[in-house]
């Protein structure tokens, strides 16, 4: 092919076999002839290549004219490879010509002039990855980064290595734990209790994880309550008897009600007589089983005279099965 459509006037201004001396039918033949120079042939360099899959390799073709010049055609030329699972190569503007190494194998990358119908080729070889460089530690974080737990409590904190590569390791079994204030909490480097610290005494101490191999460390912040008295019981209730009517004559009828007894026990309620031991005088007027709510209600009378004792105050009393007391005042009025 001439440049500048030369070819055409050439072919038809001069004899058949000159024509074909210049174009030399794919051969690097010079021009026997005045005229413009025409593509005889295209190499491709490098023309052995050799890369690891995942990598590139650029390749460029350079045309060499009839007249012994040579021309860059990467940008020109059609680019294409015998195997595309092995390397694939691109004719995208910019990137002309830059071969991607898919997989191990290999591939004949070539680079054609379609309009000429000339070629160029060259080898190239794709190698299995090699081993990667190990990622190396960057940080190492400490989980939770803020905690408080009471004097006597513990809490398991959590090492974690961040790499080069951004990936990730649990380091907790691996680093040396460490408390800036050993009064305040200790933590553990003991094997299955790594991590592990103990709140001694109330304060605030900073928990430090250190990677043994390198300076790398992450912290921590542990505050130590004081430990908080237990909720006091409410004070239970007293029993409490009322007895009605308040006061009255012998054989009166009395009703007596209690509350804060016992549920499920029987009280048993007693008149006492007798201001004096060798005269005091005792009556059970009733006896029944306490609800479950803790209250009763029975009824007596008031015992005959030899019993019910002088005119004035007498004692009534409910006692339950397990000692529960309350008692209530009865007044007298005659015999």
């Amino acid at each position: 092919m001439l440049r500048g459509g030369v070819l055409k006037w050439a072919t038809r201004a001069l004899p058949f076999a000159l024509v074909v001396g210049l174009i030399g039918v794919g051969s690097a033949t010079t021009a026997t002839a005045l005229g413009p120079a025409i593509l005889v042939g295209i190499t491709v360099t490098p023309a052995v290549g050799t890369v690891e899959a995942g990598a590139t390799q650029q390749f460029h073709a350079t045309g060499i004219y009839s007249d012994s010049s040579t021309q860059d055609l990467t940008n020109a030329v059609t680019w294409s490879s015998s195997s595309s699972s092995t390397a694939t190569i691109s004719n995208a503007p910019g990137s002309e010509g830059l071969a991607t190494a898919v997989a191990e194998g290999a591939a004949t990358i070539t680079a054609s002039y379609p309009s000429a119908l000339i070629s160029g080729t060259a080898a190239l070889t794709v190698t299995p990855l090699s081993s990667p460089i190990p990622a190396t530690l960057v940080a190492v974080t400490v989980s939770p980064a803020v905690s408080s737990v009471a004097a006597g409590a513990t809490q398991q904190f959590t090492a974690t290595g961040i790499y080069s590569d951004s990936s990730t390791q649990n380091l907790t079994d691996v680093v040396t734990w460490s408390s800036s204030v050993a009064g305040t909490a200790t933590i553990s480097n003991a094997s299955g209790s790594q991590g592990l610290a103990t709140a001694v005494a109330d304060g605030a101490t900073t928990i430090t994880a250190t990677d043994p191999s390198t300076p790398i460390s992450g912290t921590a912040a542990l505050t130590v309550t004081p430990v908080a008295p237990p909720p006091m019981s409410p004070a239970a209730s007293p029993a409490q008897l009322v007895t009605t009517p308040k006061s009255g004559k012998r054989k009166a009828p009395i009703t007596a009600s209690g509350d804060h007894f016992s549920p499920g026990g029987v009280v048993t309620v007693t008149y006492l007589s007798g201001l004096k031991s060798r005269k005091r005088a005792s009556t059970v007027l009733c006896s029944t089983t306490v609800a479950q709510d803790g209250t009763f209600s029975c009824g007596g009378t008031v015992p005959r005279m030899a019993r019910s004792g002088k005119k004035g105050q007498h004692t009534i009393v409910a006692v339950g099965p397990d000692g529960t007391k309350s008692t209530s005042t009865f007044t007298l009025v005659r015999r």
